[in-house]
């Protein structure tokens, strides 16, 4: 661990951990706001009526709060905010600094580049722990305030843990891809493609038909938020899924960073 550079990391994405953190917390807030018996009765009407959109948005059942939070919040939103973070901030926090020539700095220090990678990945990992633990801190304490006793907390718990296995596989994804470039334009560029993509191809695949072996080809297949909810435990089998590979790309990327020569 090198510690400077931990400092320096964190003061740099400090802005736009809040930034996601708060957006996340306006999410859940607001599905907590919306779980009337009006707004559940016509969600369920216009699901009815076009269920395959809604099966493709994530928008599910509410017969119960912590189903109608997943259903809200953790099927497209939280998610899609995760992941725009994962990939600004690993650009970042790698091919950012190898642009600016700030990298030089750290690579002057007696510490190898394995070093300055987990470093990062660590600095990644808090920035994660916020944008999700203060989405769940507002969670259950707008379910104290608003739905007394209707909230299951083994439930969320497990929903926000998932989420935070799929953020974290996203940011090591983001990593690696920055830790090959030499740009952050081109870290975000080249990450945001194939995270869209993969988003993409994992919302199609929710909506049925012949779409549905998309699933196939997306790793967002291993997120299963609804099964979490519900304490299913094949679905913890998912989530340790996205954090191996998660894991992975984290090596494969240290492993190329190691070896590469930066325009420094």
């Amino acid at each position: 661990m090198i510690w400077p550079l931990m400092r320096f990391s964190l003061r740099r994405m400090l802005a736009r951990t809040l930034a996601a953190a708060m957006v996340g917390v306006m999410v859940v807030i607001g599905a907590l706001l919306a779980y009337t018996e009006p707004t559940v009765a016509a969600l369920t009407e216009a699901r009815s009526q076009a269920e395959p959109l809604f099966r493709a948005l994530g928008i599910g059942s509410s017969v119960s709060l912590k189903l109608h939070v997943v259903s809200l919040a953790f099927n497209l939103l939280l998610p899609l905010v995760g992941a725009v973070y994962a990939i600004s901030v690993s650009a970042l926090l790698m091919a950012a600094l190898v642009e600016s020539g700030e990298m030089a700095h750290f690579l002057a220090a007696p510490k190898s580049r394995a070093a300055i990678v987990r470093t990062q990945a660590t600095a990644v990992l808090l920035g994660v722990l916020v944008i999700v633990g203060l989405p769940l801190a507002a969670t259950i304490v707008g379910a104290l305030l608003m739905h007394p006793d209707a909230l299951n907390l083994d439930g969320i718990l497990a929903a926000f843990g998932g989420l935070c296995a799929l953020v974290l596989c996203m940011a090591c994804f983001g990593l690696m891809v920055s830790c090959l470039m030499d740009t952050a334009r081109a870290a975000r560029r080249r990450s945001g493609l194939w995270v869209g993509l993969f988003f993409v191809a994992w919302m199609l695949s929710r909506s049925g038909a012949m779409l549905q072996y998309l699933a196939y080809v997306t790793p967002f297949t291993f997120y299963q938020p609804e099964r979490l909810a519900l304490l299913r435990p094949e679905a913890w089998v998912g989530a340790g899924a996205l954090l191996a590979l998660g894991v992975g790309c984290l090596v494969y990327g240290t492993v190329r960073f190691s070896g590469r020569d930066l325009p420094l």
